[in-house]
């Protein structure tokens, strides 16, 4: 069995590696798969040339020691990176020593690599991991995984100045109007929902964050419920009454396409008349949709968008 990466191709090589944790280094394969790790050096010449063909992250001894160019301070970029690593995103210490986030949204991936760059002045990787089936050896059973788009900045200088601020989270109660903004949107990027029976909400199993998305969303004015889920042990937050939905999502915006789509066509959506300020909101963020579109969302006619866009200068696509 350790011989039959002999009647490999350098193609097999490269679709088992992409099967892999994206992280895995060399030793920790030389631990796991020691006949992978062969044919890699094999077929491809070295484990990172192999890593670099199957479009995986090259960790090198250098990026490990990167330098910040400037203090980590209080800014709405560390509130949404902050909020995001309290959900979906994490820090590692160990052989990675890196900030990143895997999702299944490219849009989320790219917005949450811009935001750590702008606060990090550091340059991040986006890669993709390929749907994979990965064994869980605590719970002996196998889990599968969808595509996924990684974000991955290498920087031990990073890693700990952000975990100051996620062990500590109290510094959002006082910092300003648009740090909790971003705040609350990193937390609802990461683990919030949007169903297609109209229920939006968060959930978390760390009561202190769920205490700080409901004490946030208050702060804004926006009502919300708490459901607690004894049968996997979560705390879920729900926004209550369609004005809380569309104030919400007013506030911090739809940064994935998916649920960006969900909300156009939601009922909660169109089954009023959108206010002047509303529909403004709706345009702008939604240039590309027709006007026939536009028109059955905010429930007008179709004349009344063209003169809506004639009267406050917004132009289709503009």
């Amino acid at each position: 069995m350790a011989r039959t990466y002999l009647k490999w191709n350098e193609n097999k090589v490269l679709d088992e590696l992409r099967k892999c944790d994206p992280t895995t280094t060399f030793e920790e394969l030389k631990k796991r798969n020691y006949p992978l790790l062969n044919a890699c050096v094999r077929y491809c010449g070295s484990f990172n040339n192999a890593k670099s063909a199957a479009g995986l992250p090259i960790r090198t001894e250098h990026s490990q020691i990167k330098q910040l160019p400037k203090d980590i301070k209080i800014s709405p970029e560390l509130g949404y990176v902050v909020g995001v690593i309290l959900g979906d995103g994490f820090i590692s210490f160990g052989s990675n020593r890196c900030v990143g986030l895997n999702t299944i949204d490219l849009d989320f991936a790219s917005f949450f690599k811009e935001q750590l760059e702008k606060l990090s002045s550091l340059e991040s990787t986006v890669y993709t991991a390929e749907s994979r089936k990965v064994f869980c050896k605590a719970r002996n059973k196998f889990y599968n995984y969808k595509k996924e788009f990684c974000v991955r900045l290498f920087s031990l200088k990073l890693c700990s100045a952000l975990k100051k601020f996620v062990d500590d989270i109290s510094w959002m109660y006082d910092s300003d109007r648009k740090v909790k903004i971003m705040v609350l949107k990193g937390l609802w990027d990461s683990e919030g929902y949007l169903s297609r029976h109209g229920t939006v909400g968060f959930s978390n199993s760390n009561i202190k964050i769920i205490e700080l998305y409901q004490n946030l969303c208050k702060e804004f004015g926006i009502t919300t419920s708490l459901v607690i889920r004894k049968d996997i042990r979560h705390f879920e937050v729900r926004l209550a009454g369609k004005e809380s939905k569309i104030n919400f999502f007013n506030l911090i915006g739809i940064t994935i396409g998916r649920k960006r789509e969900i909300f156009l066509n939601h009922k909660f959506c169109n089954s009023k008349k959108f206010t002047e300020e509303e529909s403004y909101f709706i345009f702008k963020n939604y240039r590309y949709l027709s006007d026939s579109k536009m028109a059955m969302i905010l429930n007008r006619s179709y004349n009344s968008i063209l003169r809506f866009r004639d009267r406050n200068g917004l132009l289709k696509g503009g």
